[in-house]
C-alpha cells in the first residue's frame, strides 16, 4: 500500500493563485486615446443612431406622393403601349380579312369566266351595262348541267349570285332573266340572298372586251367569245384598300396570230 501524503507541487506554482490576466499600462491608454477625439467619435455615433432612428420611423407624406406620381406616370406609359399594342393588331387582322375576301373574289371571276359553256343558241356572257351575266359549267359537276352566275355593284358592294343547276332551255331562259332582275336589288336583303355573297366595298366598276388585239367596249355587238375580259374596280377608300384595281383574263382557248 501507498503511504498516504498529500500531493506536493512544484515549489514555483505553491503559493500562486488564478488571477485574471491585467493588460499592460501603456496599452490601455494607448486604447483610450485622446479625450477630445474620444468626445467626438461619441457625439459621431449619437447622431449616426438618430439618423438611423429617424429613417425607421418611415416615409414622409411628400415622398409617398413623388413614388405614387411615379408609378402612375409609369401605369399611363404602360397602358398607351398596350393599346396601341391592340389597335394596331386589330387593324392588320382587319387588312388581312379584307384582302383574303378580295382575293377569293378575284379567283371566283377567273373560274366562272374559265368554264364558260357555249351552248347552241344560248349566249354564254352578256354585258348590258349593269350586270356582267355568263353561263358555266356546274362549279362541282359538269355532269349536273350548267349554271347562269352574275355580277354586278350593288349598295356600294360587288356582288355575285349564281342559279341552281340547269338541265332544261327553259330553266336556263329563267335564270337568265332572273339574274338581270336580281341585278336591279343587288347588294339589299332580298329572296335571293342565299345564292347572293357580298365580296367587296366598291365605289364603280367597269368592263371591256379584248377584240382584233385591241379592247373595246363590251356594249359594242359582237357574236364571238372575246378574246379577253379586262375587270377594272374602283374600290372604295378605307383604311384597308383605296384606289384602282385591274385584272386581265384571257380566254384559255385564245391563240395569238404571228404577224
Amino acid at each position: 500500500e501507498l503511504p498516504a501524503s498529500r500531493p506536493e507541487f512544484a515549489s514555483e506554482f505553491v503559493g500562486t493563485s488564478y488571477a485574471q490576466p491585467q493588460l499592460q499600462t501603456h496599452r490601455c491608454q494607448r486604447r483610450l486615446g485622446h479625450p477630445h477625439r474620444d468626445h467626438t467619435r461619441v457625439a459621431t455615433c449619437h447622431r449616426f443612431g438618430a439618423l438611423l432612428m429617424k429613417a425607421s420611423k418611415g416615409f414622409t407624406l411628400i415622398e409617398v406622393l413623388v413614388a405614387s406620381a411615379i408609378l402612375a406616370l409609369m401605369a399611363l406609359i404602360s397602358w398607351r403601349g398596350l393599346d396601341g399594342m391592340f389597335k394596331t393588331q386589330s387593324a392588320l387582322q382587319k387588312r388581312g380579312d379584307a384582302t383574303q375576301t378580295l382575293q377569293m373574289g378575284l379567283a371566283q371571276w377567273r373560274v366562272d369566266l374559265d368554264n364558260i359553256m357555249i351552248l347552241q343558241g344560248t349566249p354564254a356572257l352578256d354585258w348590258d351595262g349593269r350586270v356582267l351575266r355568263i353561263t358555266r359549267q356546274h362549279s362541282q359537276d359538269p355532269k349536273a348541267g350548267v349554271q347562269v352566275v352574275a355580277w354586278t355593284l350593288g349598295n356600294g358592294q360587288w356582288t355575285r349570285w349564281q342559279s341552281e343547276p340547269l338541265m332544261q332551255n327553259d330553266e336556263w331562259t329563267q335564270a337568265w332573266r332572273q339574274a338581270q332582275t336580281w341585278a336591279l336589288t343587288a347588294g339589299n336583303v332580298s329572296g335571293n340572298t342565299a345564292q347572293e355573297v357580298l365580296i367587296h366595298p366598291v365605289r364603280a366598276w367597269q368592263i371591256y372586251y379584248h377584240r382584233d388585239g385591241a379592247w373595246s367596249n363590251p356594249l359594242s355587238s359582237a357574236v364571238n367569245l372575246p378574246e379577253g375580259v379586262r375587270l377594272v374596280l374602283e374600290l372604295t377608300d378605307t383604311p384597308e384598300f383605296q384606289g384602282k384595281l385591274t385584272l386581265d383574263w384571257v380566254r384559255p382557248t385564245f391563240t395569238a396570230v404571228k404577224q
